[in-house]
């Protein structure tokens, strides 16, 4: 990363080449959120091929994916330094391109540790890409007169429809799990590059100053556990839903790539919508009834053993919770005596500690007892959603770009 640093490549596109606003950057972030989102939804569907490689249990898969949760973690608290000396355009490339490399490596493992070691370099690249996209994107955002973050994040979601569905097709065309993620990587490599070509220059965001951490308390300390609860039920379903359709309901494998492509579709669906919807409803009743559409689709899913009612209610609980996050950052940004940037970073914080523990939690429960009552176990996280929403009380203006925070992606 030490050469992008040093100079800008001739092709980058200048501020005054992009307009005002820049939609060439919106379009190039955009791209990028699509790319992560493709990349997690064509591995994913093949966790139960990772399974049968290592001959484990959903205890081994749930420790596994520890690993990449923990190098994440471990990257984003550098990503400050990162983008202060390189940029979020640089930061974010790299870090795709880490990734990119890493998945078509997962199905190749037939031993725990190494899958291990794997997992966790593969999440540094994730935590990098991550942080590097969503500055950038706030970066954008800061240049165009209206909200854009809502549809920005949208593509995200949408992204991994193509990936699960992707997936899908290679099963259905009996195409080996390597071979097809190698294609796709190649494929999206390309696409980081054309659009790190049009995305801000470096200097947007380098040398910028990141927020201060701060421990969360009170109010704040109500957000993060809600972030945390949001995180574990999106990581849960995402990293469980195609072990729990292919060997629970005993549905063939191309299905877990579509339900991979059902959850992240009614997600993109529900931040396409996001603006209108917090417009008229307000972020109260919003992050409420997300929590509700979430625990009732999650004990639907569990409870019923049919693969289209399991559908079904991983969509609904997908489309709730689209919103929930961005209410809380709404509201984190709102609190009298805490700077907006200490409070989103606290939250970020336990986002993703939720986002970490959420998958091997659901593992463990999975092996003592079943998959299905480890799944049903993340409907009383949207409960916690609901309680802690019922606290949102001030006026947000839902199209003031500060309200309109990343959250995963």
């Amino acid at each position: 990363m030490e050469e992008f640093a040093s100079a800008e490549p001739t092709q980058v596109l200048s501020a005054s080449e992009m307009g005002d606003p820049p939609y060439r950057a919106r379009i190039a972030v955009s791209a990028v959120f699509a790319v992560f989102g493709i990349l997690v939804g064509s591995w994913l569907p093949h966790l139960p091929d990772v399974k049968q490689n290592l001959g484990g249990t959903d205890a081994m898969i749930g420790q596994a994916l520890l690993c990449s949760g923990l190098g994440a973690v471990v990257s984003m608290q550098l990503m400050g330094s990162l983008i202060h000396r390189f940029g979020s355009r640089n930061t974010s490339f790299f870090g795709g391109v880490v990734a990119c490399l890493l998945v078509p490596l997962l199905l190749t493992h037939h031993s725990l540790p190494i899958l291990c070691v794997n997992l966790f370099i593969l999440g540094l690249g994730y935590g990098v890409l991550d942080v590097g996209m969503n500055a950038h994107a706030m970066e954008v955002q800061r240049r165009f007169p209206r909200p854009i973050i809502a549809s920005v994040h949208g593509w995200f979601s949408f992204g991994g429809i193509i990936g699960g569905l992707g997936a899908a097709l290679a099963v259905k065309l009996n195409v080996a799990a390597v071979p097809h993620l190698a294609v796709t990587s190649a494929v999206l490599l390309g696409v980081l590059m054309v659009s790190r070509i049009n995305m801000l220059p470096s200097g947007a965001d380098q040398d910028s100053d990141g927020p201060k951490f701060m421990i969360p308390r009170g109010f704040l300390l109500v957000l993060g556990v809600m972030c945390a609860a949001a995180f574990v039920v999106e990581g849960g379903l995402l990293d469980w839903s195609a072990i729990y359709v292919r060997e629970n309901l005993g549905a063939d494998a191309v299905y877990g790539g579509i339900i991979t492509g059902v959850c992240s579709g009614a997600m993109a669906l529900g931040r396409f919508l996001g603006d209108p919807i917090l417009k008229r409803y307000g972020n109260r009743i919003v992050a409420m009834g997300g929590g509700a559409l979430c625990t009732g689709g999650i004990l639907a899913a569990v409870s019923v053993p049919s693969l289209w009612v399991c559908m079904a209610g991983f969509a609904v609980a997908s489309f709730g919770l689209a919103n929930v996050v961005p209410t809380i950052f709404n509201q984190g940004g709102r609190i009298p005596g805490i700077p907006t940037g200490a409070g989103v970073v606290a939250i970020t914080t336990c986002g993703y500690g939720g986002f970490l523990l959420g998958p091997p939690v659901v593992g463990m429960i999975s092996t003592k007892v079943t998959l299905a009552i480890g799944l049903g176990t993340l409907a009383l996280l949207g409960v916690i959603i609901i309680v802690g929403a019922a606290r949102f009380t001030e006026p947000v203006a839902t199209h003031d770009p500060k309200n309109q925070l990343p959250e995963e992606a």
